[in-house]
């Protein structure tokens, strides 16, 4: 609606929400911040994904190798609450070192993770909406150079049919495009890239 907006500060090791009156107007103050202390403490917040009906947030917990889970009563305050988390550190499935974005499908059962170190992109699943129990499904790409490898991917957008993942691939100063033929499908494939280095 343009009138919250919830933000990584990242070297506050924290989120900051913020809010407006209207859709028009240049004052902002800012209604909560968390994170920082006691349970779900964040390192380096890096990207969030809020729920459709705003009550849930999942943060990218940077240094901390994990998505944590935080949640808010129906009403409307601000008295956020950590929930849960999932992933570890390492370079497994189910691993991640560096995430830093996230996509949530429509039906919020999936999520697209970018693990910006291990440079991949990491897609988790959950049974449904009222569960926090969120599994690994599978993972794309490959850390590298070359034309459809990833360096540092740092962002990702989901298309609103959801077959098309756009990836800020930071390193290789470029943007990789994926497609997947279905939303039941697992398997992406990377189908273009642009972008080069420089300042033009």
């Amino acid at each position: 609606d343009e009138l919250v907006v919830y933000i990584a500060d990242f070297a506050n090791d924290r989120i900051s929400v913020w809010s407006r009156p209207s859709a028009t107007s240049p004052d902002w103050t800012n209604l909560a911040t968390f994170g920082d202390s006691g349970p779900g403490a964040l390192a380096g917040p890096a990207g969030v994904a809020l729920s459709g009906d705003e009550l849930t947030l999942y943060v990218a917990d940077y240094m901390n190798d994990r998505v944590t889970i935080w949640s808010r009563p129906a009403s409307d305050g601000q008295d956020w609450e950590f929930i849960s988390e999932f992933g570890a550190s390492g370079t497994y499935l189910g691993e991640f070192d560096g995430p830093r974005s996230l996509a949530l499908s429509a039906d919020e059962l999936t999520m697209y993770i970018a693990d910006s170190n291990n440079g991949r992109i990491s897609i988790w699943r959950r049974l449904n909406t009222g569960s926090t129990e969120w599994a690994n499904r599978t993972t794309f790409g490959s850390k590298g150079t070359g034309p459809y490898e990833l360096s540092q991917p740092m962002d990702l957008r989901l298309s609103a049919d959801e077959l098309t993942l756009y990836l800020a691939d930071s390193e290789n100063f470029r943007v990789s495009i994926w497609s997947r033929s279905d939303t039941s499908r697992m398997d992406w494939n990377a189908r273009a890239r642009f972008g080069t280095q420089g300042v033009g």
